[in-house]
């Protein structure tokens, strides 16, 4: 089943890092735009994208990120993306109708030279 790419017009806002590149960046918020034009987001819009900040990368989030999956992560990245939910309940997903969420963070970590892992999501 083909879903309608829903992510297209989402604002990004990279802020100043100076950790990741650009294409660090772009690695991981494809993650989350494939996870919204996924059956699971199926009817939300991505509204935003926005990188949390270098502050992000710390020992405490690497930490939080291991307790997920048990790897041996050595960087963290998180963003915060606006979207708005599906005005029906027939689309299946566990959201408030037709609300719009704001800074739903989107955690992701590697080790080194590796490729961003998607850890979770959430308030």
């Amino acid at each position: 089943m083909l879903v309608q790419n829903r992510t297209k017009t989402a604002k990004i806002d990279y802020g100043n890092s100076k950790i990741y590149s650009r294409e660090d960046m772009d690695e991981a918020i494809n993650l989350i735009k494939d996870d919204f034009n996924s059956i699971k987001k199926r009817n939300c819009e991505l509204h935003k994208i926005k990188y949390s900040g270098d502050e992000c990368n710390s020992e405490e989030n690497i930490e939080y990120c291991k307790e997920f999956n048990e790897k041996d992560y050595t960087q963290c990245i998180i963003f915060y993306i606006d979207f708005r939910a599906p005005d029906s309940a027939k689309d299946g997903a566990a959201w408030e109708l037709n609300e719009e969420y704001t800074n739903w963070n989107y955690y992701f970590a590697r080790t080194d030279g590796g490729e961003w892992e998607y850890v979770t999501s959430g308030y």
